[in-house]
Protein backbone atom coordinates (compact mmCIF):
# COMPACT_ATOMS: atom_id res chain seq x y z
CA UNK A 1 0.00 0.00 0.00
CA UNK A 2 3.32 2.25 0.65
CA UNK A 3 3.89 2.52 -2.99
CA UNK A 4 0.65 3.20 -4.71
CA UNK A 5 -0.36 6.74 -5.28
CA UNK A 6 -2.55 8.40 -2.71
CA UNK A 7 -5.12 8.18 -5.36
CA UNK A 8 -4.38 4.88 -6.24
CA UNK A 9 -4.70 3.56 -2.25
CA UNK A 10 -7.63 5.50 -1.53
CA UNK A 11 -9.59 3.39 -4.48
CA UNK A 12 -8.53 0.71 -2.69
CA UNK A 13 -9.45 1.58 0.37
CA UNK A 14 -13.16 3.16 -0.59
CA UNK A 15 -13.52 -0.08 -2.27
CA UNK A 16 -13.04 -2.07 0.72
CA UNK A 17 -15.08 -0.10 2.64
CA UNK A 18 -17.68 -0.35 0.24
CA UNK A 19 -17.59 -3.88 0.41
CA UNK A 20 -18.26 -4.04 4.13
CA UNK A 21 -20.26 -1.57 4.32
CA UNK A 22 -23.65 -2.03 5.92
CA UNK A 23 -26.31 0.78 6.62
CA UNK A 24 -29.32 0.66 9.00
CA UNK A 25 -32.63 -0.48 7.84
CA UNK A 26 -35.01 -0.11 10.69
CA UNK A 27 -35.05 3.14 13.62
CA UNK A 28 -36.96 3.15 16.71
CA UNK A 29 -37.83 7.10 15.73
CA UNK A 30 -38.92 7.42 12.33
CA UNK A 31 -37.21 11.21 12.46
CA UNK A 32 -33.92 9.63 12.86
CA UNK A 33 -31.71 9.11 10.69
CA UNK A 34 -29.89 5.55 9.48
CA UNK A 35 -26.26 5.00 10.52
CA UNK A 36 -23.74 3.84 8.21
CA UNK A 37 -21.61 0.98 9.84
CA UNK A 38 -18.64 -1.11 8.62
CA UNK A 39 -18.34 -4.61 9.46
CA UNK A 40 -14.33 -4.64 8.50
CA UNK A 41 -12.84 -7.65 7.14
CA UNK A 42 -10.00 -8.87 5.57
CA UNK A 43 -9.15 -12.00 3.69
CA UNK A 44 -12.58 -12.80 4.60
CA UNK A 45 -12.11 -12.60 8.68
CA UNK A 46 -14.36 -9.86 10.68
CA UNK A 47 -11.28 -7.35 12.05
CA UNK A 48 -11.31 -4.69 14.52
CA UNK A 49 -10.66 -0.98 13.49
CA UNK A 50 -7.47 -0.97 14.38
CA UNK A 51 -6.61 -3.68 12.35
CA UNK A 52 -8.22 -2.54 9.71
CA UNK A 53 -6.24 0.66 9.81
CA UNK A 54 -2.76 -1.05 10.15
CA UNK A 55 -3.27 -3.70 7.47
CA UNK A 56 -4.12 -0.99 4.73
CA UNK A 57 -2.01 2.09 5.80
CA UNK A 58 -4.74 4.23 7.13
CA UNK A 59 -4.78 6.83 9.73
CA UNK A 60 -7.65 7.77 12.05
CA UNK A 61 -8.47 11.04 9.95
CA UNK A 62 -8.26 9.84 6.69
CA UNK A 63 -10.33 6.76 7.66
CA UNK A 64 -13.28 8.89 8.50
CA UNK A 65 -12.57 11.59 5.73
CA UNK A 66 -12.62 8.17 2.96
CA UNK A 67 -15.84 7.51 4.92
CA UNK A 68 -17.70 10.13 4.20
CA UNK A 69 -16.54 10.12 0.34
CA UNK A 70 -18.06 6.99 0.21
CA UNK A 71 -20.96 7.99 1.99
CA UNK A 72 -21.71 11.45 -0.42
CA UNK A 73 -19.73 10.22 -3.77
CA UNK A 74 -19.57 6.56 -3.56
CA UNK A 75 -16.29 4.71 -4.93
CA UNK A 76 -14.70 7.86 -6.78
CA UNK A 77 -11.23 9.21 -7.06
CA UNK A 78 -11.54 12.40 -4.17
CA UNK A 79 -10.83 15.71 -5.91
CA UNK A 80 -9.18 18.70 -3.69
CA UNK A 81 -11.77 21.28 -3.59
CA UNK A 82 -9.48 23.81 -4.69
CA UNK A 83 -8.59 22.29 -7.99
CA UNK A 84 -8.78 24.35 -11.31
CA UNK A 85 -9.23 27.62 -9.07
CA UNK A 86 -7.06 30.24 -9.69
CA UNK A 87 -5.00 31.37 -6.82
CA UNK A 88 -6.12 34.47 -4.99
CA UNK A 89 -3.07 36.33 -5.20
CA UNK A 90 -2.36 34.92 -8.94
CA UNK A 91 -0.88 37.78 -11.73
CA UNK A 92 -1.92 38.17 -15.00
CA UNK A 93 1.18 37.56 -17.53
CA UNK A 94 0.72 41.12 -18.39
CA UNK A 95 1.22 42.48 -15.30
CA UNK A 96 4.60 40.14 -14.59
CA UNK A 97 5.98 41.42 -18.30
CA UNK A 98 5.27 44.80 -17.55
CA UNK A 99 7.32 44.67 -13.90
CA UNK A 100 10.51 42.86 -15.89
CA UNK A 101 10.24 45.31 -18.99
CA UNK A 102 10.31 48.12 -16.17
CA UNK A 103 13.04 46.60 -13.85
CA UNK A 104 15.24 45.89 -16.88
CA UNK A 105 14.74 49.69 -18.75
CA UNK A 106 15.34 50.80 -14.77
CA UNK A 107 18.91 48.88 -14.62
CA UNK A 108 19.44 50.07 -18.56
CA UNK A 109 19.74 53.64 -17.23
CA UNK A 110 20.46 53.87 -14.08
CA UNK A 111 22.13 50.32 -13.23
CA UNK A 112 26.20 50.11 -12.28
CA UNK A 113 27.39 47.18 -13.80
CA UNK A 114 29.74 45.27 -11.28
CA UNK A 115 33.17 44.28 -13.17
CA UNK A 116 33.69 40.65 -12.56
CA UNK A 117 31.46 38.10 -12.36
CA UNK A 118 30.75 37.01 -8.87
CA UNK A 119 31.75 33.59 -7.52
CA UNK A 120 32.74 32.00 -10.55
CA UNK A 121 29.75 33.00 -12.69
CA UNK A 122 30.80 33.64 -16.45
CA UNK A 123 26.78 34.06 -17.21
CA UNK A 124 25.31 36.86 -14.98
CA UNK A 125 27.15 39.92 -14.37
CA UNK A 126 25.58 42.15 -11.38
CA UNK A 127 23.93 45.12 -11.86
CA UNK A 128 24.46 47.67 -8.73
CA UNK A 129 21.65 50.53 -7.58
CA UNK A 130 23.28 53.95 -7.77
CA UNK A 131 23.70 54.94 -3.82
CA UNK A 132 20.98 57.56 -4.04
CA UNK A 133 18.27 54.77 -5.00
CA UNK A 134 17.20 51.53 -2.85
CA UNK A 135 14.72 48.73 -3.62
CA UNK A 136 11.85 50.84 -2.89
CA UNK A 137 12.49 53.89 -4.16
CA UNK A 138 12.38 51.74 -7.53
CA UNK A 139 9.36 50.48 -6.28
CA UNK A 140 7.80 53.38 -5.60
CA UNK A 141 8.90 54.87 -9.43
CA UNK A 142 7.35 51.26 -10.55
CA UNK A 143 3.88 51.85 -8.75
CA UNK A 144 3.60 55.53 -10.48
CA UNK A 145 4.96 54.05 -14.16
CA UNK A 146 1.62 51.82 -13.54
CA UNK A 147 -0.77 54.83 -12.93
CA UNK A 148 -2.04 55.70 -16.56
CA UNK A 149 -4.97 58.28 -16.46
CA UNK A 150 -7.78 56.51 -17.75
CA UNK A 151 -6.66 52.81 -17.03
CA UNK A 152 -6.28 50.62 -13.85
CA UNK A 153 -3.50 48.58 -14.08
CA UNK A 154 -2.45 45.77 -11.16
CA UNK A 155 1.09 46.33 -9.98
CA UNK A 156 3.63 43.40 -8.85
CA UNK A 157 4.23 44.25 -4.66
CA UNK A 158 7.38 44.61 -3.32
CA UNK A 159 8.39 41.52 -1.16
CA UNK A 160 7.98 41.59 2.77
CA UNK A 161 11.98 41.21 3.17
CA UNK A 162 12.63 44.23 0.67
CA UNK A 163 14.50 42.10 -1.17
CA UNK A 164 14.43 41.43 -4.77
CA UNK A 165 14.63 37.73 -5.97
Amino acid sequence: MREMERSESDLVVLSRLDSCRNVGTHTDDPGKRRRQTFQYTFQGQAVCVTAFRHVYDVGGRRLKNLRKHLEDHGVTVRVHGNTRRRPHNALEYEAVVRCVTYVNSHVERFGIPHPAPLHGRDDLLPVFLPTFQTYRSVHASYVLFTMWPNEVLRCVSMPHNGLIA
